[in-house]
């Protein structure tokens, strides 16, 4: 039995992996969008490390083991981890001033907002209070599960290795696997991609992109954001599995789609009558 565990935990992270090498291939070298690869199934267990009191109000919907998403993170000295700081070096290097920005921006404001790019102009806190409550409790419940990874797994930052310097400081003690930004960024854009299904190829490379800057400001590995999409998609799929949660969601799918209707309405110039009879 514990053969067979072994060998299904070394499959799921040989899969985690190649998707990984692929996906950084694709980003750093050709420059092209992230390569979607499906994460591997989750299961009923409860995280390792639980909730404390006053959780995430969605986190009692989650049945999820990180371990049984996510393998081990490369070793500090290995030649896999070296070639994920050559990654990182290559991307920080190659940052744009407006990836800094963007960047920055993610780093302390990042919200579930940023997505307004593809959504629409109307999607704002201010027209959607709704929206804004929804979306920042699914994604507290993320990064329950990312925070146990990270706690469990206990990999250093980027930045703990001589001669690196991230483009911006990071929390003073804070751990590297999974990337909780890349989690809550995949979350999001699944949710919003079950209410736009038109939308889902924009707003899930949208969400890849957010999970991207944290490897351009230099505070998270290639894995790290990989991690982070496979744990946030895991967390999306049981969240939306739960009858409670879809209907919530479809309560507050409404109430955007009468934001949307009432910006275009005040977009719209009025027509008099008369004027609409010439």
């Amino acid at each position: 039995m514990r053969n067979r565990m072994k060998h299904r935990r070394l499959s799921a992270a040989a899969r985690v992996l190649t998707g990984l090498l692929l996906w950084s291939a694709c980003m750093v070298t050709a420059g092209c969008a992230p390569c979607a690869v499906a994460p591997p199934a989750v299961s009923s267990a409860w995280p390792d490390v639980h909730a404390p009191e006053g959780k995430p109000r969605f986190v009692p919907m989650v049945h999820l083991n990180v371990l049984d998403v996510l393998p081990d993170p490369p070793a500090t000295r290995s030649v896999e981890n070296d070639r994920e700081y050559e990654t990182l070096q290559r991307a920080v290097a190659k940052a744009s001033p407006n990836d800094k920005a963007r960047a920055r921006h993610v780093q302390d404001n990042m919200t579930v907002f940023d997505f307004r790019d593809v959504v629409g102009a109307w999607f704002t806190p201010e027209s959607c209070p709704e929206a804004a409550q929804f979306f920042a409790d699914a994604g507290a419940t993320a990064k329950t599960f990312s925070d146990a990874a990270k706690d469990k797994f206990q990999r250093d930052r980027p930045s703990t290795r001589p001669g690196f310097k991230p483009l911006y400081p990071e929390r003073p003690g804070s751990k590297s696997y999974p990337s909780g930004h890349s989690t809550r960024a995949m979350l999001w854009a699944e949710l919003l991609a079950e209410m736009y299904p038109q939308q889902r190829g924009a707003l899930l490379e949208r969400g890849r992109e957010l999970g991207y800057d944290r490897m351009i400001g230099g505070v998270h590995f290639p894995s790290d954001v990989y991690a982070g999409r496979v744990v946030g998609h895991a967390v999306a799929r049981q969240l939306l599995a739960n009858p409670t949660f879809h209907a919530e969601l479809n309560q507050v799918k409404q109430k955007m789609d009468e934001a949307k209707a009432n910006a275009a309405s005040r977009a719209t110039p009025a027509v008099s009558p008369r004027t609409a009879l010439r």
